[in-house]
């Protein structure tokens, strides 16, 4: 009767521990999947969602969407640059996705203050010691990571996807005649605004500076697919 007690013991301990590991491992996956949603605030006490894709390592990208649109366009890039050594931040611009305020009743200073999100995401990395920042920015997004990149001179490269001369307000040129740091551009020959934009502002831009011309109507971040994201990849891979 005494031996019978005692398995019985050990065996609810048994249960008991194998219930623990359990537990223990679901939580260590949660630590280490790499990835966390996390609420900025920009100067103007503006909450901006973001999705931190993080990694060991210096590198690190901000990812700006298009118009109407969110951070979720990116996932499977932002996936992609995790798994090649990058910390990433995606951020949703003021008025779209989960953050504050709604972009259909935007005034042009509100179009603005976008750099004031871009602002925010480059600040949460650097605090995270993420210290070599690039920027990859899709139509509106571009545009706002052409005219961040222009007042910080720390800002390491952008890639721009579909800029435009101006976009709701938001005029690059004069940025683009100040930025002298690497920059690629990507836009397809049939999206004919954005099309005449990139080269206007390609040939606006001094220093390193490539670009890629497609033959297509893509815009934006639906220009990415294997062959855009790999060249992107290896081009943000050269800045150091």
């Amino acid at each position: 009767m005494k031996n019978k007690i005692i398995i019985a013991v050990l065996l609810i301990f048994s249960i008991f521990l194998l219930g623990c590991g359990t537990s223990e491992e679901i939580d260590e996956k949660q630590v280490t999947s790499g990835i966390k949603d996390v609420t900025l605030t920009t100067s103007d006490n503006i909450n901006i969602a973001s999705t931190y894709f993080y990694n060991t390592g210096d590198k690190s990208v901000i990812l700006l969407h298009m118009l109407g649109q969110d951070r979720s366009t990116y996932t499977d890039f932002a996936l992609q640059l995790q798994a090649n050594g990058y910390s990433v931040l995606a951020i949703d611009f003021r008025g779209h996705g989960e953050s504050d305020l709604d972009y259909l009743e935007f005034s042009s200073n509100d179009w603005q203050n976008l750099k004031l999100d871009v602002k925010a995401a480059k600040e949460y990395l650097v605090n995270n010691n993420k210290n070599t920042v690039s920027i990859v920015g899709a139509s509106i997004g571009a545009n706002a990571a052409l005219i961040f990149a222009a007042e910080d001179m720390n800002v390491l490269g952008l890639v721009l996807l579909s800029p435009g001369e101006e976009y709701q307000s938001v005029n690059v040129m004069s940025a683009a005649s100040i930025y002298s740091r690497p920059v690629y551009l990507a836009a397809g020959l049939a999206d004919s605004y954005s099309a005449i934009s990139t080269t206007k502002i390609y040939n606006e831009l001094s220093g390193q500076k490539e670009i890629k011309m497609y033959d297509s109507d893509k815009h934006g971040t639906d220009l990415l697919g294997s062959e855009l994201n790999m060249l992107i990849v290896g081009w943000l891979d050269r800045l150091g």
